[in-house]
């Protein structure tokens, strides 16, 4: 048997992996609202890749939970459970608290005079609506 290039080397699926990374950050980050239906028309066209990498990339998705796919259908961005966005929510009270105290801990005076500046401009846009 032989084989061409390294053993591991798959390129539709190292392109799928980075489709799947893409979609992945556009819906993390809100690009793709829940709900979006995913279609590979729409995707290979912007995205300037034949459909083998973006049916692979949805199906890495849809098991990730982050997609949802329908017979006759497609696909749709999952929009998260109320028990989701709650935990979620949690989490980031938690997270944001630690990096306030630990920013804070660690502030010297020419940070604490740029937070002075940013509060009060954000006084003034509030005030000015």
């Amino acid at each position: 048997m032989e084989f061409e290039g390294p053993l591991a080397a798959h390129p539709e699926k190292r392109l799928a992996e980075q489709v799947a990374g893409r979609l992945r950050q556009a819906i993390v980050t809100g690009q793709l609202s829940p709900k979006a239906r995913l279609t590979e028309r729409d995707l290979t066209s912007s995205l300037g890749v034949s459909r083998t990498p973006i049916r692979e990339a949805l199906r890495r998705l849809e098991h990730d939970g982050l997609i949802v796919g329908y017979p006759h259908r497609g696909y749709f961005v999952r929009s998260p459970s109320f028990e989701e966005a709650r935990q979620a929510y949690e989490a980031r009270k938690v997270l944001e608290g630690a990096c306030a105290g630990l920013a804070a801990s660690r502030a010297d005076e020419l940070d604490i005079a740029g937070m002075r500046q940013a509060l009060r401009k954000g006084a003034e846009a509030l005030a000015a609506g």
